[in-house]
């Protein structure tokens, strides 16, 4: 794929930093781009959020990979989080409990 996205995605799976980040008012849409509201389908394309086309363009840069033996075993972790209001959610944790924030860092 030739879109922002899967540079990025290609772009981390060689050792570079990615990032994919949604900011704006409430009701601006964030939640739509980023596709987290829609269920996932394979068959959506463009019109699928970012992290569907991402999450589509990792896997399938991965088993190019494994398929050509650049690569020989694959683990995959993933951070999804939420900052509102200066309180940090963790979304894929169980509990979607805020996280605490380290002392050290506080006001960063």
């Amino acid at each position: 794929a030739g879109t922002q996205i899967g540079r990025t995605v290609r772009g981390a799976l060689d050792g570079l930093n990615g990032t994919v980040f949604a900011y704006g008012q409430t009701g601006s849409g964030k939640t739509h781009t980023m596709g987290t509201a829609a269920s996932f389908d394979a068959d959506e394309g463009e019109e699928s959020g970012i992290l569907p086309r991402a999450m589509r363009e990792l896997f399938d840069s991965l088993k190019a990979r494994l398929e050509t033996g650049e690569l020989l075993q694959v683990r995959v972790s993933a951070t999804f989080i939420e900052i509102h209001r200066e309180e940090v959610r963790d979304l894929l944790h169980a509990s979607g409990g805020a996280l605490e924030r380290d002392a050290a860092r506080a006001g960063v």
